[in-house]
């Protein structure tokens, strides 16, 4: 009797430690997916089955000097691409960063590249305001396009800037040229990863150049060609018009 009494206590004891552990379990589950759904908000390539055999090229933290170049380029290959900008360049480079405006797609990239996580919801903010505000006395525009630096970015972040209007734009085929690598290295990480409905990410400033970005412009062009892919805007390719 006494065993009895014992087993089904331990079998109480059981059930009540395994629904505890559930109820946990399902807890942190419904915390993961609202931590996660803001995310969903961000746009790392195309999803659209309509969207044909394009791709974007966007370039990241100017403008700079190795900008106009760049421009050049982009123009006598009759080639759009998507430029996100640093407040502070803006008021460095106010002529260049007209040219970018009168001629490609723009969107911003923070003031002064802050790493997002470790920046206050009020220095935020500011970041974006700022950067909107210095764009706008430059060039009379605006935009509704933002990239986070490093691509990282709070779901505090992204609900603020979906309360402003703001598409956030990330990538997913990284030339890694910020990584002071030849231009030769920079055409294989675009030409060997990129496919339809990519975004491809190159930067014009940050470091102590982008004269192998420059370079290897030209290539990664003919070589999207050669593989059939054309470079649109980011709102093209996303269809965010």
């Amino acid at each position: 009797m006494k065993f009895s009494i014992k087993k089904t206590n331990y079998l109480k004891k059981r059930q009540f430690i395994a629904l505890i552990s559930l109820t946990i379990l399902t807890i942190l589950i419904i915390s993961l997916i609202l931590f996660l759904q803001p995310y969903q908000k961000i746009h790392w390539k195309s999803s659209s089955n309509s969207i044909g055999n394009k791709v974007a090229i966007t370039i990241d933290d100017g403008p700079s000097k190795f900008t106009e170049p760049i421009l050049k380029i982009l123009k006598s290959t009759n080639t759009k691409a998507t430029f996100f900008l640093l407040g502070e360049n803006i008021a460095k480079y106010p002529n260049i960063t007209k040219k970018i405006t009168n001629t490609q797609e723009f969107g911003i990239h923070s003031y002064s590249h802050p790493k997002l996580p470790f920046t206050t919801k009020t220095k935020f903010e500011q970041e974006i305001v700022s950067t909107l505000n210095i764009l706008n006395k430059t060039t009379n525009k605006t935009t509704n396009l933002f990239r986070p630096p490093l691509g990282i970015i709070l779901p505090s972040q992204i609900k603020f800037l979906n309360q402003q209007g703001i598409n956030i734009i990330n990538f997913n085929v990284n030339s890694k040229d910020y990584q002071s690598i030849s231009s030769d290295e920079i055409i294989t990480n675009v030409l060997n990863n990129v496919k339809s409905g990519d975004i491809i990410l190159l930067h014009d400033s940050g470091g102590k150049t982008r004269q192998p970005t420059v370079d290897a412009l030209s290539k990664i062009i003919e070589g999207l060609k050669e593989k059939n892919l054309t470079p649109v805007t980011i709102s093209e390719l996303l269809e965010l018009n």
